[in-house]
């Protein structure tokens, strides 16, 4: 048994929770509704949101784009709540995604599309992208879904545009940018098993329209669904939290540069299960249990943990001619903890340990 996580297909619910969200527009907290829908009167149309993307590496509308794409505003993922980069294939047709590590180590497959290995060497045939930063390995894919402009996905093979690797196509991740008007946000969401979730954001101009910054961060934290008979305490939780920080100097009107810093700290507890159940209830070594019950009986907790450090610098001019030059540099540093209790008894048998570090450039 395991806290892995799968999402197919369009809308599907996310498993296992049942949440209420209290959003704060620009940190004031307005008041609450429940239950009432605006309708437009007949004669009237709701207006069609316009997306601008840049899947062809130049900003353009979404329905102007002659490109397979779905794309995603952050108004659109702050209403459906997505909570990791694996949930956009709840929203995004042939586009499937899933660990066996909860919210990390996503493994996607577009179009069918994909790769089946789960191992942190392994790369994927769909092209993961932070802020037009290629991401190698699938330990810093699945990050947090918070303050962004937009997702788009890319249906492949998009190797002219996006480089190798993309044959089933690209995901790009787009932050939302520092803005020359003051603004902010703050997002609290409550679930079962005790889950909750804080989001915030804030920006604007730091010395008028020429040097701009934006913070932002999330934590969520649940705790587990499983009973550890021996140790006393739950298990199969998480904890994870990631903050991003931008700043965006304008000297000219032709040159702009944006420096990025991101972290991420996720620390999960997962495969709690049984081993070898015979006749009886009782396992290999001969202790009682349950097959398929929330109850374990382990000396040690299986847990396994994400560390990064990114630090990104995009540099755009334009020149005389008119021709943009972009500049893209980036470093990764991912590490990747593993430790895991073999034989899923009270006896301290057999212990595993994996440990993993990426570091890109």
């Amino acid at each position: 048994m395991n806290d892995g996580r799968m999402f197919q297909g369009i809308g599907s619910p996310r498993p296992g929770s049942s949440a209420v969200c209290i959003t704060a527009a620009s940190f004031l907290l307005t008041g609450l509704t429940f239950g009432q829908t605006n309708t437009p009167s007949r004669g009237d149309s709701a207006p069609l949101e316009e997306i601008v993307v840049s899947a062809t590496k130049r900003a353009e509308s979404v329905q102007d784009v002659p490109v397979a794409v779905t794309a995603l505003s952050g108004e659109m993922l702050k209403d459906l709540g997505l909570p990791d980069a694996m949930a956009v294939a709840s929203q995004t047709p042939n586009l499937y995604a899933e660990s066996p590590y909860g919210r990390m180590a996503p493994r996607f497959n577009l179009r069918g599309v994909g790769t089946n290995d789960y191992t942190s060497t392994t790369v994927s045939a769909v092209g993961v992208y932070f802020d037009d930063v290629f991401i190698n390995s699938n330990i810093g894919q699945g990050v947090p879904i918070f303050d962004l402009d937009r997702v788009e996905v890319l249906r492949g093979p998009q190797g002219t545009l996006w480089g190798k690797n993309t044959i089933g196509g690209a995901i790009n991740f787009v932050s939302r940018r520092p803005a020359s008007e003051f603004d902010g946000y703050g997002r609290i969401t409550l679930g079962n098993y005790e889950s909750r979730e804080l989001e915030a954001a804030m920006g604007g101009p730091i010395t008028g329209d020429t040097l701009l910054g934006r913070v932002a961060f999330v934590t969520a934290r649940r705790d587990g669904q499983f009973y550890n008979a021996t140790l006393g305490r739950s298990e199969g939780g998480y904890e994870d939290t990631a903050a991003r920080a931008q700043l965006l100097w304008r000297p000219t009107d032709n040159l702009e540069a944006l420096l990025i810093l991101s972290t991420r700290d996720l620390d999960q507890s997962l495969n709690m299960r049984h081993v070898g159940i015979l006749p009886g209830g009782v396992d290999i070594n001969g202790f009682s249990s349950r097959a398929n019950s929330d109850v374990v009986s382990m000396d040690r907790e299986n847990e396994i943990g994400v560390h990064s450090r990114n630090v990104t610098l995009n540099v755009n001019w334009e020149g005389p001619s008119g021709i943009t030059w972009t500049s893209i540099s980036s470093f990764n540093d991912v590490e990747s903890v593993s430790i895991q209790d073999d034989e899923a008894s009270p006896i301290g048998i057999e212990d595993s340990f994996i440990g993993t570090s990426v570091d890109q450039l």
